[in-house]
């Protein structure tokens, strides 16, 4: 018995089955398939790093990748895909999106993108770098032709995934409340302004020691076996 898993920390459950299920009603007797990649989306020494607020590639500690699974469920794809990058926005975000999408032969609307947020890692924001080359500042943010070779790779890992899928027979799912992990950044004092702010290292105990705040304390996964 094989298992696989995937964490869906913002996404919840529910919403997943409700986009794979529908298929069911449609075709009672096709089955829920999956097929999964991963791909290398460590970028080369000297790139920049954190959109250019930290300094760039000195070497590589951890590898990074692009990983995730597509869902195949007698309707079109789902594609989730999760990213070790600080963030991919705007033009990214959409080519991000087409790129895997058409390689899975499905649409836009069925294609989540998440980026995992480390900042010792690029970002990827084509209108970004639109903005900064017309102001002769190209490359400053994150290496562009890097970032368009992890998009080509992570859409042709896909199409060879999508190839040799495997059926779901069960499904399991899971939640657990997490404690001392997640917190609101921005603290407020009496008067409602912010008061103390928790970066991703903060040194102050009075932020440190101070309520976690309203989140979503919980971490959700579905294993497909």
């Amino acid at each position: 018995m094989c298992r696989m898993f995937i964490e869906l920390a913002a996404m919840p459950v529910i919403w997943v089955l409700a986009l794979a299920m529908p298929a069911a009603a449609a075709d009672p007797v096709a089955p829920l398939k999956i097929a999964t990649f991963r791909v290398d989306a460590t970028p080369p020494l000297g790139s920049p790093l954190c959109d250019g607020a930290v300094p760039p590639v000195a070497k590589v500690d951890d590898p990074l990748s692009a990983r995730g699974i597509v869902l195949l469920a007698g309707e079109q794809p789902i594609v989730l895909c999760a990213v070790d990058w600080v963030g991919i926005g705007n033009a990214g975000h959409q080519a991000w999106r087409q790129a895997l999408a058409d390689a899975a032969g499905t649409t836009v609307h069925r294609v989540a993108i998440h980026a995992v947020h480390q900042h010792d890692a690029p970002g990827c924001d084509f209108l970004a770098e639109e903005l900064l080359a017309a102001a002769g500042l190209s490359g400053r943010m994150f290496n562009v032709e890097f970032a368009q070779q992890t998009i080509d790779a992570t859409a042709a890992a896909v199409r060879a995934a999508i190839k040799t899928p495997r059926t779901v027979t069960h499904l399991g799912l899971g939640r657990a409340t997490i404690e001392q992990v997640a917190s609101n950044r921005r603290i407020l004092g009496p008067d409602g302004n912010v008061q103390h702010v928790r970066w991703s290292f903060t040194a102050d105990l009075v932020a440190r020691n101070a309520p976690e705040g309203i989140i979503d304390p919980d971490v959700r996964l579905i294993g497909f076996w």
